[in-house]
């Protein structure tokens, strides 16, 4: 944000609106009095001709030679200004510091107070509200009725599916699931148990009959033999008499005889004495027949109360299943609610805002304000003279050194026989000075 103010500040529209204001001739010749504001620009003395009748042809031949574009009056102190204009943000704070350069203190004050001025107002401008508050307006009232349908739409479907705290729901239908599941193996267990019970009996009483022997006689006399004895004897008896008047052919006769053949048979099979043997229930085979269908009973009674709790657990877990899928279309329906009530917030928010900017730009009130006015140096920026003579006293040592190290470098003369000795490798024999025959020289 800083920095965007910085932009403005700094922008090319405010310098030209005080170059405009102060003129461009005030800014080129810095002829600006504090007293009298812009005054005459007094005529420039011999130095300053030579400098300016320099200048320009220096000017005339970097444009003719295409390193310069030649600038209007305006166009030159826009430039200066720019130039010489500084502004940037003070560490860890919402301050600029603005700082304008001139010959002229005086000018440069009034100049940069003028800029402040028109920052302020082109503040206000950048920052006016972009949206009128009628438009935020329409939106508030948009997302108030968007808002109350979202909780009318909640409040339906909750009343609909009777739901209060559904995750309690959700809760109470696990631990009934949990203790029908262990009922469910418990049922299982006894289901299996009765089962292998109905099986042990059911081979336990493989090839077991239900009567049992009681008693057993042997050695009695055989009444039956003796009856058909009686009827052999009586069917002979017909015999004779019927093949004493009949022939042999005769129906009757060959039906006795086909009986007495037939009794005759049945006799030799007979024996004088029989064996009597007594039965009756046998009671084990009774008794495990009797557990046998009782099994069977609660055979039945454990599939019937297991099926019964499976069912139950099934209809415990379509009704969590549809309880999940209720719970996400809450969920849903809570946030299409919350995401009505923030946008609800966000159009009263900018609304506020909207006319406190409004408000604000009918008064021409800024959040901008000016710290501390431009204020008139009491000494010099620039140039640093101190600074300048002490670099020059410097420099000119330095150079003073350089030269006399070149001079003494470049000097190929012989001034002592020292000299000669060492370079041409010859011996002296006598030197003359130059002081003693100057006559000679």
């Amino acid at each position: 944000q800083l920095n965007s103010e910085i932009n403005i500040l700094t922008s090319r529209f405010l310098v030209e609106k005080v170059v405009k204001e102060v003129g461009p001739e005030t800014f080129l010749t810095n002829s600006y009095d504090q007293e009298l504001g812009v005054i005459a620009p007094a005529p420039p003395g011999l130095s300053g001709r030579v400098r300016g009748a320099i200048g320009g042809v220096l000017e005339n031949a970097l444009i003719a030679s295409g390193f310069a574009v030649r600038l209007t009056p305006r166009e030159e102190a826009v430039k200066d200004f720019m130039e010489n204009l500084t502004a940037e943000a003070v560490p860890n704070s919402n301050i600029i510091h603005v700082q304008l350069e001139g010959e002229n203190r005086y000018l440069a004050q009034h100049a940069l107070e003028l800029l402040v001025e028109y920052y302020q107002a082109r503040h206000i401008e950048v920052n006016a509200a972009q949206a009128a508050p009628e438009f935020f307006e329409k939106q508030v009232k948009a997302a108030e009725a968007e808002m109350s349908k979202a909780e009318l739409a909640l409040e339906t479907f909750r009343e609909e599916h009777g739901i209060v705290e559904i995750t309690k729901q959700q809760e109470t239908l696990l631990l009934q699931v949990a203790e029908i599941e262990k009922e469910m193996e418990l049922a299982a267990a006894d289901f299996e148990s009765s089962r292998s019970r109905v099986e042990e009996l059911k081979k336990a009483l493989v090839d077991r009959s239900p009567l049992i022997e009681l008693s057993r006689t042997t050695g009695r006399h055989n009444f039956s033999g003796d009856a058909m004895k009686e009827l052999l004897l009586e069917l002979r008896i017909e015999e004779k008499d019927l093949s004493t008047r009949f022939q042999d052919n005769h129906l009757p006769l060959v039906a006795v005889r086909k009986q007495i053949i037939e009794a005759e048979t049945m006799l030799s099979k007979e024996e004088d004495t029989h064996t009597e043997v007594t039965t009756g229930i046998d009671l084990n085979v009774q008794s495990l027949e009797l557990s046998l269908d009782t099994q069977r009973v609660q055979l039945g009674a454990d599939e019937a109360r297991l099926a019964s709790l499976t069912g139950e657990v099934r209809r415990h877990k379509e009704d969590l299943a549809a309880l999940a899928s209720v719970n996400v279309r809450l969920h849903a329906l809570e946030r299409a609610l919350t995401i009505a009530e923030e946008e609800y917030l966000q159009f009263r928010a900018n609304l506020h805002r909207a006319r406190t900017s409004a408000e604000l730009d009918k008064v021409k009130v800024s959040n901008v304000s000016v710290v501390q006015s431009a204020a008139v140096p009491m000494t010099p920026v620039q140039p640093r003279k101190v600074f300048i003579i002490a670099a020059g006293l410097i420099l000119a040592v330095l150079f003073s050194f350089a030269v006399a190290y070149a001079v003494e470098y470049f000097d190929d003369t012989f001034k002592t026989d020292s000299d000669v000795d060492r370079w041409l490798e010859l011996p002296v024999l006598a030197s003359i000075a130059e002081r003693e025959f100057p006559e000679c020289t």
